[in-house]
């Protein structure tokens, strides 16, 4: 003869006496399902049984809520795509992004090989203000990004240079 697990154990002190056998029954066969869907297996100590339940069922939730705090910090950084276009990550602040990002823009600016590709680093490095200034306005602008508009100036004249040259 085999003992099922929830005939083996009552589990009556987590079960008001008020309540009907029917829903007892009920009440043990969800709590067998919760044991199957945890992966525990019971050992016949009601309080050991439940708080090892209570704790797979915390550990779930503490998870499930890492997951959902990580999604809420991509959604709140809009500029990731340009950072992943950059060949730039994630940094474990909002500041370090903003001066990892205006870095990398005032080199590729200064770098460009031509009026396109200048262009587009001068579209990204905008895009990127926007972002930050909706975020807030909360970043503190490092001195290389205050003198990017310089850096535009300078490298807008080698453009025009290279123009002249051609």
């Amino acid at each position: 003869m085999s003992i099922s697990p929830i005939s083996s154990i009552s589990y009556n002190v987590y079960i008001p006496s008020y309540i009907s056998d029917d829903d007892k029954k009920e009440v043990y066969e969800n709590l067998k399902w919760l044991f199957d869907r945890y992966n525990i297996t019971q050992t016949g100590e009601e309080e050991v049984d439940i708080a090892r339940l209570r704790q797979a069922m915390l550990e779930e939730q503490i998870e499930q809520n890492e997951k959902l705090q990580e999604t809420s910090q991509e959604q709140e950084r809009p500029w990731l795509d340009i950072m992943w276009e950059l060949g730039l990550h994630q940094q474990p602040t909002i500041q370090e992004d903003y001066d990892e990002i205006t870095e990398e823009l005032e080199y590729r600016i200064l770098n460009a090989k031509d009026e396109q590709e200048y262009n587009k680093y001068i579209d990204m490095y905008n895009t990127i203000q926007e972002y930050f200034n909706e975020y807030g306005g909360s970043i503190s602008q490092s001195s290389s990004a205050s003198n990017i508009n310089t850096l535009m100036g300078l490298s807008q004249l080698g453009v025009m240079n290279m123009v002249e040259l051609l």
